[in-house]
């Protein structure tokens, strides 16, 4: 990352904390105001004082502290307090302290006498963390005990709201009533044909005519909650912000798709689009709220440096741009409407509709680089707005802010997000099907219960570990609203039947519920491997629990751990104020937690791996999220009641440096540490773009030195990625004979200036060695072309004119 793309992201983050505090000041202001115009309304002194009692019984009853910021004088301070808030400190620092000595500064701490007592527990032996994790073990339980025994204001909200049963509108009657009746008739009625028809046509999948029935289905709906009235009156408020919101997003992405996705001009057309939404959608400043600048801030961040060569090839993420390349060129859009329900496309797991996903931005921008993998930053950014709406009804407002900032600046989806995987489909899935779930729960509306089902249902459309989504809204509804009686009853059936609806298609395809077996306990042959499934459960579980602080398998280009350092430290405190608020029976409390252990177990233990997997383990981080909100508001009070300080000067403290320390992560400590997917391919498009970038530099040729076992269709798909070099026909194969030696016929190709041969590290000995004297002896020079770590993976042969491309 560049030093002009940190100051952008440190300024935009400053302003963005200044403007969310402040929002928040006032928003907090208006709401006491609007309490406290009744009770002057009322000039009744009693009432007045029977209001304060009350409220004051309530502070004692939830052991609400004093007010925030008191005036201490050091004679007052309360020592015993401020001794136990540093052991606290100490205890959630000290492991921080290890896990960055050990990964980003190479220095393992051990200790001789911890070292044996590690040793000495054969359950520790099994396990791969370092042994200064009995150290973690016993500061984890010192900070929890201290959080638990010491009561906090971190009181979850909105915690004992229920499902409302709220009554049909009044204007629901006559044409209506019979328009929603006819529509959700005709929709059923459509879909049950489709579904008959399958069973007579041999492969044949419902297409057009599920499509047709969800189209009817929801303008039934549409049909029952929304009057004309209500829409003009929506439009009339909010249309013009939202369309010009709408607009500047496109314009920001197009702006980014110039930036770094685009090889061609004219750029400035983007940049000026950018510039004239940006200057229209002012006058809504006032209007706008801060998560939609987080929320495109995010998108910024995390879409910086997507085109770097450091992540041009994972492994077997080129499958899903392939797929996406047949959908774009080989398939007519009927072809496409009648596949959308087809589970099994991209390795035979991936459905068609999670491709198509792909395939929109890829039309949208371009079949390279950008459009491929731009889809990511959007999924994530978007989810912010799911996740932010989740949050803030389940905890205070201002923790719902610091939880989807974790999220959006998160250095773990920041570097995940430069794979061309569609996993980050199921972070959406996941905000998505959340936000329906409150939506439902706060308002008790068929519709939202219909809208949950339908997301509910969209889930087995997208990356598979999507589905481990789907049994946490119908665990919540058990825990806020069970269906013990008619109104419940109904509630339910509409959310199921909205489900079924969207998936029976897959009903008729055995192999999509087979794809789903491996990454399961299922899949493993234990007893090859010498482990029983509930030792494998365990282990992985300890590994997943503590992947906010460390993890050992480090892929994907993320490193390190799955929460950065600084947020590492507050979501041990964030973990326990959440399990004393479960252990006092708060039903939000206790959905929350037990929602985390959930996927601790079913995504980060119940794999059959040796470790758990990045490539789903990032379904945690919104729970990591919540964590790190509540042990800081933990830190914030303690340190207020100690001491005179602003709670909002910690907080915006607090914040940017998370933010810088993720930031310094995923574009530096992810990359160093994880450079074994920095190999030819990616140092080959490293080195090409600094030539083609080179203007005194003609067109070359490129020639790789290999064995007949080697071609090169797997540098032309990179190529057409990328587009570099500018044609598949630059790149060559030069064969050696039969004595691992270049034919001598390669001499007028090798005399070439034009001619950039390149020698591979990894191949046989014998064959650089001979090939090396050979064009050593025809003129030729040679230097290496390194990765961060320092490995050369191959070695330039030119003709004295290269040595700025090469690391020396």
């Amino acid at each position: 990352m560049s030093i002009f793309g940190v100051v952008i992201i440190i300024v935009l983050t400053m302003v963005l904390e200044y403007f969310v505090i402040v929002w928040f000041k006032k928003r907090k202001q208006q709401q006491e105001q609007e309490k406290t115009q009744p009770i002057l309304a009322e000039e009744n002194e009693t009432l007045k004082q029977r209001i304060d009692e009350l409220e004051q019984a309530l502070d004692k009853s939830l052991a609400w502290n004093p007010p925030t910021s008191p005036n201490i004088k050091l004679g007052a301070i309360n020592w015993p307090k401020l001794l136990l808030f540093l052991v606290t400190i100490f205890a959630i620092v000290i492991p921080v302290y290890f896990v960055i000595q050990e990964k980003w500064n190479e220095n393992l701490i051990s200790i001789t006498a911890i070292d044996e007592m590690w040793w000495a527990v054969p359950f520790f032996r099994e396990l791969a963390f370092p042994r200064f994790f009995l150290i973690v073990f016993a500061l984890l339980i010192v900070a929890w005990v201290i959080v638990l025994r010491w009561p906090a204001r971190g009181e979850l909200a909105f915690s004992n709201f229920t499902v409302g049963n709220i009554q049909e509108n009044a204007s629901f009657s006559g044409l209506r009533k019979k328009l929603w009746f006819g529509l959700v008739t005709a929709a059923f009625g459509i879909a049950a044909i489709g579904a008959v028809a399958t069973l007579f046509i041999k492969e044949r999948i419902p297409g057009w005519e599920l499509l047709l029935a969800l189209i009817l289905y929801l303008a039934g709906w549409a049909v029952k909650e929304l009057s004309s009235t209500e829409i003009r009156d929506f439009l009339v408020r909010r249309g013009r912000l939202i369309l010009d919101s709408v607009i500047f997003i496109i314009a920001l992405s197009g702006a980014l798709y110039a930036f770094w996705g685009s090889n061609t001009g004219p750029h400035f057309i983007f940049y000026l689009l950018f510039i004239i939404a940006s200057i229209n959608l002012v006058k809504h400043f006032r209007q706008i709220h801060p998560i939609f600048w987080i929320s495109t801030i995010s998108l910024v961040t995390m879409t910086w440096n997507i085109n770097a060569w450091e992540y041009v090839v994972i492994g077997d993420e080129y499958a899903f741009y392939g797929e996406v390349r047949s959908i774009l060129e080989n398939r007519t859009a009927w072809e496409l409407i009648n596949a959308t329900f087809n589970g099994t496309l991209v390795y035979g797991s991936h459905p068609y509709f999670s491709s198509y996903i792909h395939n929109l931005f890829m039309k949208l921008f371009d079949n390279q680089n950008f459009g491929w993998r731009f889809n990511n930053p959007v999924m994530v950014a978007s989810s912010l707005i799911f996740f932010y709406y989740f949050f803030k009804h389940f905890i205070p407002r201002r923790h719902a802010f610091v939880a989807v900032i974790f999220l959006g600046f998160s250095h773990y989806l920041i570097s995940f997000s430069k794979i061309g995987y569609n996993n980050l489909q199921a972070l959406f899935g996941l905000g998505l099907v959340l936000a329906a779930f409150t939506w439902a729960l706060k308002s008790g509306r068929k519709v939202a219960f219909v809208f949950l089902g339908l997301a509910m249902g969209l889930c087995f459309y997208l990356y598979p570990a999507a589905l481990y989504i789907v049994p946490l809204p119908i665990f919540g509804l058990l825990i806020f609203a069970p269906p013990v009686n008619k109104d419940r009853l109904t509630q339910w059936g509409w959310m199921l039947i909205s489900m079924l609806l969207l998936i029976y298609p897959l009903f008729y395809q055995p192999q999509y519920w087979q794809e789903k077996i491996p990454g399961t306990l299922l899949h493993i042959d234990f007893a090859s491997t010498g482990q029983s499934p509930l030792a494998n459960i365990i282990s992985n579980f300890f590994y997943a629990f503590f992947s906010y602080l460390y993890t050992i398998e480090e892929t994907h280009f993320v490193s390190t751990s799955f929460a950065d350092p600084l947020s590492s430290a507050f979501i041990v405190l964030g973990m326990a104020a959440l399990i004393g608020l479960a252990w006092k029976k708060n039903r939000s409390a206790l959905f929350l937690g037990s929602s985390f252990l959930f996927f601790v177990v079913m995504i980060g233990a119940s794999h059959g791996r040796q470790f758990p997997p990045t490539t789903r383990m990032f379904m945690l981080l919104p729970w990591y999220s919540l964590f790190c909100a509540y042990g800081i508001e933990w830190v914030i009070e303690k340190a207020n009641s100690l001491y005179s300080i602003k709670g909002r000067n910690i907080l915006i403290l607090i914040l940017s440096s998370i933010v810088l320390v993720n930031l310094y992560q995923s574009y530096k400590v992810d990359i160093q540490r994880v450079d074994q997917y920095q190999s030819e391919g990616a140092l080959f498009i490293k080195m090409v773009r600094e030539i083609s970038a080179t203007e005194d530099v003609p067109k070359k040729m490129y020639y790789f030195v290999e064995n007949t076992s080697w071609n090169t269709d797997g540098l032309e798909i990179i190529q057409q990625v990328y587009g570099y070099p500018e044609s598949p026909a630059q790149l060559k194969a030069l064969y050696v004979d039969e004595n691992n030696r270049l034919p001598e016929s390669a001499y007028e190709i090798v005399s070439d200036y034009h001619s950039v041969i390149l020698v591979k590290t990894s191949l046989d000995e014998s064959i650089r060695t001979n090939v090396g004297q050979q064009l050593q002896e025809w003129g030729r020079s040679s230097c290496p072309v390194r990765n961060a770590s320092g490995y050369a993976h191959f070695h330039i042969w030119h003709t004295g004119d290269f040595g700025r491309f090469c690391d020396e």
